[in-house]
């Protein structure tokens, strides 16, 4: 049984389709994006942030990683919560402001937001990605700004500790949401870390602008993202999407929008299994990066979903709870 959408979701999708049909029969706004400076704004006024986790990161390279299984595994960890919860810095719904410390390097903030993640399936995904050695790791993107620097601090980090070979970075073709990463955000970024006065987050701006030079960053784009089709779907419409998708080891889909059209922005009961609402969309290892903003959630323990309602009747959206979901093609 196909499950029926809500209100909201039909309201969505509309969002979706009119940008989409806007810009592809404009002769002179399709490289027009109403709000880069919204977004170039948002990551300048983030740079104590963006300085604090550029310094970690920094140490983090000059550090040898010795210890596999515990030095490096605490590290994946780190960076994966601070991807993770970068998701909060989204211009829709903050206008690009996140609270003291959220992410400026605090690792012991990251311990106490523990409890915050209401699907962690952390450990799954570490089986994975630390089995990949020299092959290839995909972020589908969500917003610019200071979430795509945590993506990238992440990414470096896999690449850096030998956890994956290359990274294919998912950008959206045109500017879509308020917020959402385009190739042109992700470069106009690099180029203000690299004339920053701060010389760790010059160092890394220069740093990745030179992988994308050589191969160890790709910049990917399809219209597909930008389709009011969910991922279920993907495989019969978008073909060669899915087929490349395929090629990565474990793939990342980051915010709400992209769960959302993982999960078909239906009514599933809280208890469905991720991989089952993921409706046959599974070309490689899976994990969602996400903080709650909309009202779709699956894969919760029975009474889960009671408890946290008892804790903060706005869960679903407030950006406050977060998960960290996986799921894997089923081996032959």
């Amino acid at each position: 049984m196909i499950l029926p959408r809500s209100y909201l979701a039909w309201q969505r999708i509309i969002q979706t389709i009119l940008p989409t049909i806007i810009f592809s029969f404009s002769k002179l706004h399709q490289n027009f994006d109403p709000f880069e400076e919204q977004k170039k704004t948002s990551f300048i006024e983030l740079q104590n942030s963006a300085i604090s986790l550029a310094e970690f990161l920094c140490q983090t390279l000059d550090a040898t990683l010795v210890d596999h299984k515990g030095n490096v595994k605490t590290l994946f960890d780190v960076f994966l919560q601070f991807c993770l919860w970068g998701n909060r810095c989204d211009l829709s719904i903050s206008s690009g402001e996140i609270q003291a410390g959220q992410g400026a390097g605090q690792t012991d903030h990251l311990q106490r937001m523990k409890d915050k993640i209401i699907v962690d399936n952390l450990e799954d995904v570490w089986s994975v990605v630390h089995k990949i050695g020299n092959e290839r790791v995909d972020f589908v993107l969500d917003n610019s700004g200071f979430e795509l620097f945590t993506d990238l601090c992440f990414a470096e980090f896999l690449l850096h500790a030998k956890l994956a070979g290359n990274i294919h970075f998912h950008t959206k073709q045109i500017p879509w949401f308020v917020s959402d990463a385009s190739k042109k955000d992700l470069l106009s970024m690099l180029e203000e870390m690299k004339s920053s006065s701060n010389e760790c987050l010059s160092q890394l701006g220069e740093r990745w602008l030179k992988r994308i030079q050589e191969g160890s960053f790709v910049i990917q784009s399809h219209k597909f993202w930008t389709l009011a089709q969910d991922y279920s779907e993907m495989k019969s419409i978008a073909s060669d999407l899915y087929q490349d998708l395929s090629q990565a080891k474990v793939v990342f889909f980051k915010g709400d929008l992209n769960y959302r059209k993982l999960v078909g922005d239906r009514k599933w009961p809280h208890t469905t299994p991720f991989t089952e609402a993921l409706w046959g969309f599974l070309p490689a290892p899976l994990c969602s990066l996400r903080t709650l903003k909309a009202d779709v959630q699956v894969g919760l323990l029975p009474g889960q979903d009671n408890k946290i309602q008892a804790e903060s009747k706005d869960w679903m959206t407030s950006g406050n709870y977060a998960i960290i979901q996986y799921a894997c093609p089923i081996q032959a």
